[in-house]
């Protein structure tokens, strides 16, 4: 084995040596070490072992047991093509942005290998589960929500519109108190009211009633 100190020995000085377990070169003293290309700084090792680099690190797979730091940006790259990012929003520093960079693409979400998220290119989610909220708002032009039953494809929208807010179904509309049905509405707009009908005006009638008493 070899070994050579340099600097000021025995206060702030590094070494370089190896034996049969590896070549090594570190400051020996309680200083950082600090590796410069052109004169500057590329690489700072602290007392700690915490590594700084100055400038962009190019990998392949990295594995650490601590926490990692990286200042502003993380980019995910395919063969030098920036595909996605982790980023601090440029106006306001406190807020954090996920990105999918490339054309057409999507963004996915897993948990335990399982997809939990789709968002897809025109910014559409799907959830692989069940949602669970708070109060949901939606403010947008003619907004609409559709139900389809997967296995029948029965659609249920409610919408607004400029003029009107509208509950549309592919098929008969019930609806229901418990799970008794109180108003159905068949296919030809017909309505079927299960109870009495009370009203403290009077009902109009266009197509033929029955069943109508003093």
């Amino acid at each position: 084995s070899g070994m050579i100190d340099f600097g000021n020995v025995t206060t702030a000085y590094g070494r370089l040596y190896a034996d049969n377990s590896g070549t090594f070169i570190g400051s020996k003293s309680n200083h950082p070490l600090i590796l410069r290309t052109n004169h500057t700084t590329a690489l700072t090792l602290d007392t700690s072992q915490n590594a700084t680099f100055a400038g962009t690190i190019s990998s392949g797979a990295i594995t650490s047991s601590g926490a990692v730091s990286a200042e502003d940006n993380i980019y995910l790259t395919d063969a030098g093509t920036v595909r996605g990012k982790l980023l601090l929003n440029a106006s306001d520093r406190d807020n954090v942005e996920l990105r999918a960079e490339s054309l057409g693409s999507t963004m996915k979400f897993f948990t335990v290998g399982t997809q939990a998220l789709l968002l897809d290119s025109s910014q559409n989610a799907t959830f692989a589960g069940t949602i669970s909220s708070g109060n949901i708002s939606i403010t947008k032009e003619d907004p609409f929500i559709t139900l389809t039953d997967s296995s029948s494809s029965r659609t249920l929208m409610i919408f607004n519109d400029d003029n009107n807010s509208v509950i549309r179904a592919s098929g008969p509309l019930l609806l229901q108190v418990g799970s008794q049905s109180a108003i159905t509405v068949d296919a030809s707009r017909n309505a079927t009211f299960a109870g009495s009908i009370s009203s403290s005006a009077s009902i109009t009638a266009s197509g033929n009633s029955n069943n109508f008493g003093n």
